[in-house]
């Protein structure tokens, strides 16, 4: 039955074929600062004053003007695995998932973010997994939607 809901609402909330990025409320991951995951080790929402259009691509926020300027310098290094889309949705099934921009984990320098509802939590599913293989995964499907 749990596989069931969570794959009912994995389904429901897939955004297959909408883009690289991920973007809510017009805004990628919601608005919220990509360099605050791996400088300040937490989700911190963004602030439009200090925002920047991504080359054929979404508004991005950042919390300071120091992160907006980090993320220009390594736009790479800063931007999410996956587009911003759920890292787990990405290891398992190869589907573009929305995530709970709070729900992240860091790991080698790259951050993995994740969908979360009432009967889904993937990041707990991710942490109970072989990381290695979970990403190994990911990466390969990700190359489909690139």
């Amino acid at each position: 039955m749990r596989r069931l809901i969570l794959l009912f609402a994995l389904t429901t909330a897939a955004f297959a074929g909408k883009g690289k990025f991920f973007v809510k409320d017009k805004v990628f991951i919601g608005g919220y600062d990509p360099v605050s995951y791996l400088t300040e080790k937490k989700a911190v929402k963004g602030d439009k004053k200090f925002s920047h259009q991504l080359v054929n691509g979404p508004k991005v926020y950042f919390s300071s003007q120091k992160n907006k300027d980090l993320f220009i310098k390594d736009t790479k290094k800063y931007t999410p695995a996956y587009g911003g889309y759920c890292a787990w949705a990405m290891a398992q099934y190869g589907d573009l998932v929305e995530i709970d921009p709070s729900k992240f984990t860091v790991a080698n320098g790259k951050v993995y973010l994740f969908y979360y509802s009432f009967f889904a939590d993937t990041l707990e599913k991710w942490k109970k997994g072989n990381q290695t293989e979970l990403i190994t995964k990911a990466n390969s499907n990700w190359r489909k939607h690139e």
